[in-house]
């Protein structure tokens, strides 16, 4: 049976090397970008059992400090392509909350249509990964 392979999109480096370790040592296998247009290209690709998105990961551009969610936007972006509805597609949304929003951010995520939300630090992302996917 073919490993099942998990899309992290994250764009802090100690946080996807340890989702990424995590998830290797529970027995899938896993591919990582920080930028949602390449995560975009490998969902198209197809392959993905699940993908771990960084709910407040924030805009790439080529100047300046980011600005606004992408993370959120490529969760609505995802949602509203018939490939990638939430029985199609299964995501996980994470984010490393600041305690004056986190909650909030949980809610939006939910109701922008991820399958599961982790709190990074909080959550146990393996359990709830095999618990969507049912193990490796």
């Amino acid at each position: 049976m073919a490993q099942k392979r998990i899309l992290v999109v994250e764009d802090d480096d100690i946080i996807h090397i340890t989702e990424e370790l995590e998830l290797q040592r529970a027995g899938y296998g896993t591919r990582w970008t920080d930028a949602t247009n390449v995560a975009w290209q490998y969902l198209e690709e197809g392959g993905d059992a699940l993908v771990i998105l960084d709910v407040y990961k924030l805009r790439e551009r080529p100047w300046g400090p980011p600005v606004e969610y992408a993370g959120l936007e490529l969760l609505r972006r995802l949602r509203s392509d018939p490939r990638f509805t939430k029985d199609k597609l299964l995501v996980i949304g994470t984010s490393q909350f600041l305690p004056d929003h986190g909650s909030t951010f949980r809610d939006i995520a939910l109701e922008e249509g991820v399958n599961e939300f982790v709190e990074i630090g909080q959550d146990d992302l393996v359990a709830k990964v095999n618990e969507l996917l049912g193990g490796p």
